[in-house]
């Protein structure tokens, strides 16, 4: 019985596929209207040409080479523009005619029949809305159908009232919009051509043995790999352009902070970081139609904007293919919220440190009721027997600009670990930096006045404050800092022994604070 039925149920569902085929073969046809004829007989650059009210697209396509591919074998979709809406167009200029041309064409069949909204991909790469409106008639990225659906030898016509121009992306935006150039020749100038070995061929040895390729080199640009796929029609962002005056603002504000000794690459690479630097928060996920209406805003570059809206001031919004682009005039950012940021160096990570006559420990301050920074502390036990082996620990302090920063240490207090020890400890420091172009550098010694650390809470222990003449920057090319911070203990086995101090060190964080006159 269970067989059975299932066979009068395969037998309805196979009457019902017809049925419903039937049906939509009926509606595909509905959507062929009377003067849309089927013009088979003809290929689709044929047909465009027989209409006179096509005759400048028609001019188009031959100045951009496109009358070949659209009398091929091969299937495309064409929307065609009307003579009125191309009057003012040169049509004999083959970059804007080629940008027109491809603008209108997709690969494939695209009927209007049960359509009412859908993006298609054209020649171009750029994605394009065909939108069914109220009154049934349909849309071509806003441009109203004249005429749809005209079936020729290899593929569908559909003509317009209007031309839709080219709308550029975020990347190519920064050639066609006008007054960048400043910022244009520096995002432009960052694309490198760059051997593939994935994509070479192998074609032999050479004399000494090593593998010799039919090399292929392929374009790679450093601000698309590290702040976004800015090229990509299929990614969706929102930037900021600076336009040549806004640059100009930002770059006369950044320089006073990257002075680069000689040694680490000079007045060149100054100007490369400080263009870096420039360029780092210009750009965000996602559309932002309305900043002022936005809570924060996060840059890929990893920058958190609260109530964003300032940055957009005085700029016009631009509709792109992949996003939002913003035209500024004046520089927007605050030196502390980009590029002049607090420093901060995490004692627990080993990288960078170095230590004498004590051995560290890496504890934990969760549960301890204490703002411990990343949760992680280190523990200096000592291990010095005299008071001249006394317990040191040195860290590396990277990025800072040359700059004036207020420099702290944040000290755990014993407590921690156990609510009963209350015994602080005595700190000195030495800060060394670069203070010549030729890379010497310079030690400063400081003990602060009350040097001592508090033994029931957190001691942000004020160091110095320190205006560092050269900027030091580390990257692949300049991976060493020349800028280090000791901090020694300065407790006397005396004192430990009578029990008023402690010899052992916990150590949260250093910090650099930047200063703003």
């Amino acid at each position: 019985m269970k067989v059975l039925n299932f066979k009068i149920s395969a037998l309805s569902f196979l009457w019902l596929l017809l049925t419903l085929g039937s049906s939509c073969d009926d509606r595909w046809e509905e959507h062929y209207d009377e003067s849309s004829s089927k013009k088979a007989d003809l290929t689709l650059f044929e047909y465009i040409a027989s209409q006179a009210e096509l005759s400048h697209f028609t001019e188009i396509l031959k100045t951009a080479g496109y009358d070949t591919l659209l009398s091929a074998s091969q299937t495309y979709t064409v929307w065609a523009p009307g003579n009125a809406s191309l009057e003012g167009v040169d049509r004999q200029d083959v970059e804007r005619a080629r940008m027109l041309a491809e603008n209108h064409i997709t690969r494939g069949s695209v009927s209007t029949s049960m359509i009412d909204a859908r993006l298609v991909r054209l020649l171009n790469g750029k994605m394009m809305q065909i939108v069914r409106q109220e009154d049934g008639s349909f849309s071509y990225g806003g441009a109203a159908f004249s005429k749809s659906n005209v079936r020729t030898r290899n593929g569908l016509v559909h003509e317009l009232s209007s031309f839709v121009d080219y709308r550029p992306n975020l990347w190519e935006y920064l050639v066609y919009g006008g007054e960048l150039d400043s910022m244009s020749n520096y995002m432009l100038g960052l694309t490198r051509l760059v051997f593939s070995p994935t994509e070479s061929v192998r074609i032999g040895t050479n004399e000494d043995g090593n593998a010799v390729y039919d090399s292929t080199f392929i374009e790679r640009n450093t601000y698309l790999e590290a702040r976004g796929a800015l090229n990509n029609e299929d990614s969706i962002y929102t930037q900021l352009f600076l336009d040549n005056r806004a640059w100009r603002m930002g770059e006369e504000e950044l320089s006073p902070y990257f002075n680069v000794p000689d040694v680490f690459g000079g007045a060149q690479r100054g100007l490369e970081l400080r263009r870096a630097a420039l360029t780092r928060d210009l750009v965000y996920k996602g559309r932002v139609e309305d900043p002022a209406l936005t809570d924060s805003l996060i840059s890929t570059g990893g920058t958190v904007f609260y109530n964003p809206g300032y940055l957009f001031a005085g700029s016009t919004p631009q509709e792109l293919s992949n996003g939002w682009g913003y035209v500024l005039n004046e520089f927007p950012f605050v030196d502390t919220l980009s590029w002049f940021k607090e420093i901060r160096v995490e004692a627990e990570l080993a990288s960078g440190r170095s230590s004498q006559n004590n051995t560290i420990f890496n504890r934990s301050g969760l549960g301890s009721g204490l703002e411990v920074s990343n949760n992680r502390y280190i523990y200096l036990e000592p291990s010095g027997t005299s008071n001249f082996a006394r317990s040191n620990v040195t860290f590396s302090i990277p990025n800072t600009l040359s700059a004036k920063y207020k420099v702290y240490v944040v000290f755990v207090p014993a407590s921690v670990e156990d609510p009963n020890n209350l015994l602080p400890t005595k700190v000195s420091f030495q800060l060394i930096y670069g203070n010549t172009t030729t890379g010497r550098t310079q030690r400063l010694r400081v003990t602060p006045e009350n040097n001592e650390t508090d033994p029931e809470a957190l001691t942000k222990m004020l160091v110095t404050e320190i205006d560092f003449p050269f900027a030091n920057i580390i990257d692949e090319d300049y991976p060493l800092t020349n800028v280090t911070l000791q901090v020694t203990n300065e407790v006397t086995l005396a004192e430990e022994t009578a029990g008023t101090y402690s010899r052992a060190m916990r150590i949260d964080c250093v910090i650099l604070e930047p200063v703003v006159e």
